[in-house]
Parts: structure tokens; C-alpha cells; sequence
């Protein structure tokens, strides 16, 4: 793309999150890293689930993680504050971040492709959960409006009995 690719500074940080972190989906851990690599001024270049794994031992008492695979531009001496914070974090299990002095241009593009298919794919899994989502109830409609129209029914039949039990009463 670029003949001035210039990968100074380029780093390329693997987040392992706990399960509880992405239980309601991935975009709140994904804005999470977003912050946490904010605070040092950096560059996201790229941030995507890259995948969930059983862990092959337990770490801080979770046995599966999900990992976010990030590329980003930093100053170095600043790295150990992303490491302090995730530290510190919760959600974040582990965090490891190696610089990229061996990526070239084309593993640069191949990432950011890489990047740009894994954010796709994410998006189209959750149209579809939603969609899943928003079938659920109606199946269930018919099965409320039947009881619906059941309990009217059943109401006018018992209430003409009660004023009927009351004139012979009279």
C-alpha cells in the first residue's frame, strides 16, 4: 500500500479476558482495551476477538478465556502502564505485548485484513443472535394471546353466576 511503512513504535498486544467479562458480548471488552490503551495516548491500529479457549490451567480461578488481539502504536517507555492497569483490571487475566520489529508491510496489511474479517464475521454473529432474540418472543405471542383469550372467557363465564346466585338469594 504504503512504500513509507514505518513500524517504529508498533507493538502488538494479545489481552486474555475472563468469561465474565465478555458474558453480554465482546464490544464492552473491546471498549475496556480501547480505554486502558488510551491512557497511554496509543494508536489502535487494530482490536478484534481473535478467539475463546479452555485455558490449558486455571488462571485467577477461570479455566476459559477469550482473547482480543490487538496492533497499536506507543511510546515504549509507556507499555508498562497498560501492563499495571490490566494488572489491576478484573476482566483482564493476562496481557502480553512484544514489539513488531519483524512485521513488514505485507503482515502489516495481512493483519489489518485479518482485522477487518474477524470484525465481520463478529457482526454478522451478533445480527444473528439478535434476530434469534427477536423471534423468541414472537413464537411465545401466540401462546400469551391464546391465554389472553382464555382468561376473558373464563371470566364472563363466572361472573354471570355470581349475580345469578345472588337473585335467587332474593
Amino acid at each position: 500500500m504504503s512504500d513509507d511503512f514505518d513500524n517504529s513504535n508498533l507493538y502488538e498486544g494479545l489481552f486474555l479476558l475472563s468469561q465474565s467479562a465478555v458474558g453480554g458480548g465482546v464490544g464492552p471488552a473491546i471498549e475496556h482495551i480501547r480505554e486502558t490503551l488510551g491512557r497511554i495516548d496509543a494508536e489502535v491500529i487494530t482490536l478484534h476477538k481473535w478467539d475463546d479457549r479452555k485455558l490449558s490451567y486455571p488462571v485467577k480461578r477461570q479455566k476459559r478465556g477469550t482473547y482480543l488481539l490487538s496492533l497499536f502504536r506507543a511510546d515504549g517507555t509507556r507499555l508498562t502502564e497498560v501492563e499495571h492497569t490490566c494488572n489491576l483490571s478484573e476482566q483482564v487475566l493476562r496481557v502480553m505485548v512484544t514489539r513488531c520489529d519483524h512485521m513488514g508491510q505485507v503482515e502489516f496489511d495481512a493483519e489489518l485484513e485479518e482485522a477487518k474479517t474477524s470484525e465481520a464475521e463478529q457482526k454478522l454473529r451478533e445480527q444473528k443472535a439478535d434476530r434469534a432474540d427477536q423471534a423468541k418472543p414472537t413464537e411465545a405471542k401466540p401462546d400469551e394471546a391464546a391465554a389472553t383469550e382464555a382468561a376473558p372467557v373464563a371470566a364472563a363465564t363466572e361472573a354471570p353466576a355470581a349475580p345469578a346466585a345472588t337473585e335467587a338469594s332474593e
